[in-house]
């Protein structure tokens, strides 16, 4: 994702209105459970992309459901997507 951490664990916040999220390994990590949805968040290092002048940060989002339905699947990245959004011009 072409997001830093810092940004990442900001963009999270509004999702602990439906999912509680605990951090672990100094914010690289997080784990969510509910109704049998079982998600582990894990954080790469956070890298820079150098196109010209510009630059973005880059960080690699691994997912891993341990368990989950189709539909809670489905739901949480949504979910996700929604606060994850980010204005456009």
């Amino acid at each position: 994702m072409a997001i830093s951490h810092r940004d990442f664990l900001r963009s999270l916040q509004p999702m602990k209105r439906d999912y509680p999220i605990r951090v672990e390994e100094q914010g690289t990590r997080f784990v969510i459970t509910r109704d049998g949805l079982h998600l582990e968040i894990s954080l790469g290092q956070e890298q820079v992309v150098r196109m010209g002048s510009l630059t973005m940060p880059r960080t690699q989002v691994d997912f891993t459901f341990h368990s989950a339905s189709p539909q809670q699947v489905a739901d949480f990245f949504i979910r996700f997507e929604l606060s994850f959004r980010r204005g456009g011009g």
